[in-house]
């Protein structure tokens, strides 16, 4: 089944309870070592798109999860002063808390504009790694960022079962995203050891 430039998953989905979700977040939680080091090759690719580390350098992780990116900017030299975390689910930021203690997170509807946008700045980088392909209505999301701020977006090829959207190729993810993005530059990140693949869209979001 087509829908635009995307390929939704042909099986019906089903809406998710917020106790499943969390009961989900916990279990990954609890595994989040190995799929830290299961998603590393997607992260190392990310980190070259990031601005160096610096006190203006303000990097906004939308859809943070139980903070597996902010780990990883930890490791790279990221003080908690240059990061925010945004999540809507409260168990995944006391988790998040937890793993990345003086790392700032805070819980925050992506798709309410009031609830979100009041953490924004207009100098940000914003980050939604493999998050989009949760979220029925992708688009609304990146329009609420500041105009002409840098995101840096990753999207699957694959589907799971709380996917709404996959892609076919990087083509695809491009063309989704440059609705609402002036595309800078894109990539695909093959997962080894399976025929999964990321696809990596750089750009800054445009004027209405």
């Amino acid at each position: 089944m087509w829908e635009g430039n995307t390929i939704v998953a042909r099986k019906i989905k089903r809406k998710r309870s917020t106790a499943f979700l969390n009961r989900k977040i916990l279990r990954n939680y609890e595994l989040k070592d190995h799929i830290l080091k299961k998603y590393m090759i997607l992260y190392n690719r990310v980190l070259k798109h990031l601005p160096p580390v610096g006190p203006k350098n303000l990097i906004i992780d939308l859809g943070c999860g139980y903070g597996n990116f902010a780990k990883v900017l930890k490791n790279q030299g990221y003080g908690f002063d240059f990061y925010l975390g945004i999540d809507v689910s409260d168990v995944a930021i006391k988790c998040a808390e937890g793993w990345n203690p003086g790392f700032k997170f805070v819980q925050a509807d992506l798709l309410n504009s009031k609830s979100t946008r009041k953490y924004f700045n207009p100098l940000a980088t914003y980050i939604a790694l493999e998050v989009l392909e949760h979220i029925p209505d992708d688009l609304a999301v990146l329009k609420i960022i500041p105009a002409n701020s840098r995101v840096i977006l990753s999207v699957p090829n694959f589907d799971s079962g709380a996917h709404v959207r996959f892609f076919h190729d990087e083509k695809q993810a491009r063309a989704r995203y440059s609705q609402v993005m002036r595309i800078e530059t894109s990539e695909t990140v093959d997962q080894v050891g399976n025929k999964n693949k990321f696809f990596i869209v750089v750009g800054r979001i445009k004027d209405e």
